[in-house]
Parts: structure tokens; sequence; C-alpha cells
């Protein structure tokens, strides 16, 4: 496990665009080919991975994101009347 926030939030940009590729059943650079040697990932920009996602994608963010509101709320709840 890393402590690395860069690197999580590299890999986790990565996983975003490779999913968002997968639900439009096509791949692209850099998954469509064999990665090289080095284990060094071309660090990528929010706002250029953002700008590139298709709405399949975002409408799965949005709904991972209101779930995970919602068991905040709960959890919340649950606090208070302990």
């Amino acid at each position: 496990m890393t402590k690395n926030s860069q690197w999580k939030r590299n890999r986790n940009l990565y996983a975003m665009w490779l999913l968002d590729m997968i639900l439009n059943k096509k791949l692209e650079k850099p998954f469509s080919k064999v990665p090289s040697d080095s284990n060094d990932l071309e660090m990528l920009q929010v706002t250029e991975v953002k700008a590139r996602l298709t709405q399949k994608v975002k409408n799965v963010l949005s709904r991972r994101d209101k779930s995970e509101e919602r068991k905040a709320v709960h959890t919340q709840e649950s606090s208070r009347n302990v």
C-alpha cells in the first residue's frame, strides 16, 4: 500500500479512463498496446481525463458518488443515535 497521493491520483485517473473505454467497447492508447519495460506511467491531468470521458462513465461515477454520500449520511445519523 502506498502513501504517495500523486501516484494514487494518477492510478485512479487511468482506471477511470480505462473504464470509459471498456464501457464504450473501444480501447485506445495507452491501453491498446503492450506496456514498455519501465513501470513509469505518464502523469495525467485531471482536466484532460475528465474532458475525454463519455456520458456513460460520468453516469457510473455520479451513481457511485451519490451512494457514498448516502453512506456518509447514514453513518452520521447512526453515530448521533448512539
